[in-house]
């Protein structure tokens, strides 16, 4: 329950974040702060998660069901 709490509280700041950084700066450049700071977050995260089995079953596990259809 804490979880869902505090996701609701993230949610419902970047509205007020975003339109408080869109009065201030360029979209653009907001955006690519966005994906900067979204990068560094899930970096260490999905290096984790990809030490802990192989690389080739990745791109080929999201393909190949796609692909059968």
């Amino acid at each position: 329950m804490l979880y869902l709490l505090i996701a609701a509280f993230f949610w419902g700041t970047s509205f007020i974040a975003g339109k408080f950084a869109y009065t201030m700066a360029d979209p653009a450049l907001v955006v690519l702060f966005r994906l900067i700071i979204a990068s560094s977050i899930m970096l260490p995260i999905s290096l984790r998660y990809w030490q802990q089995k192989p690389i080739l079953i990745h791109p080929l596990s999201g393909k190949l069901p796609y692909s059968a259809f």
